[in-house]
């Protein structure tokens, strides 16, 4: 029942910049927050007023996201949250936290390489049919779509490029332990 669906998937797809993801968990840049010599956003009295008295979620609507990624939602609870609240639940994760850095190390760099060039059309095939799959109105649509993606990103070259991460990942692995 979507009024105008293209305005939509776009405000979806932008939702998933780095931009966005920010703006609508952190506030506004220079507003809500600075950065540190750290990257880490340090908050205005405000903002941590509005944490401290549990209002932040009405004063702020920190919560209206649909692109969350990893990077800014830990870096907002990191930045936001007092030490004491999250220590006991930080050390818990971070002894079940499994980091694998070789993985990034591994992906193509540069921009003329075939395979970086397939991981580019990758990351834009994914970022298409995940707004397209998530407004899907059926189980059906979504499988429809779904395969319509894995069908494109074989077609783009996923299995060559997961060919090349294979043989970076083991290259790269051994300089990290």
């Amino acid at each position: 029942s979507c009024q105008n669906p293209e305005v939509a998937i776009k405000f979806i797809a932008w939702m998933f910049t780095p931009e966005a993801q920010a703006l609508t968990q952190m506030g506004r840049e220079g507003i809500e927050y600075t950065l540190d010599d750290r990257g880490l956003p340090v908050f205005n009295d405000e903002w941590k007023k509005a944490i401290a008295d549990g209002t932040q979620a009405v004063v702020y609507n920190p919560w209206f996201y649909l692109g969350g990624s990893e990077l800014v939602e830990s870096v907002g609870r990191i930045a936001t949250t007092p030490p004491e609240l999250c220590v006991d639940a930080y050390t818990i994760m971070r002894d079940r936290y499994v980091n694998k850095p070789w993985i990034k190390a591994a992906q193509p760099v540069g921009s003329s390489s075939d395979e970086k060039i397939i991981f580019d059309k990758i990351n834009e095939l994914r970022k298409t049919y995940e707004a397209r799959m998530v407004l899907a109105k059926t189980e059906d649509e979504f499988e429809s779509l779904y395969n319509e993606y894995v069908t494109n990103a074989e077609t783009t070259g996923i299995v060559k490029l997961q060919d090349f991460m294979s043989e970076n990942i083991k290259a790269m692995m051994p300089m990290f332990q």
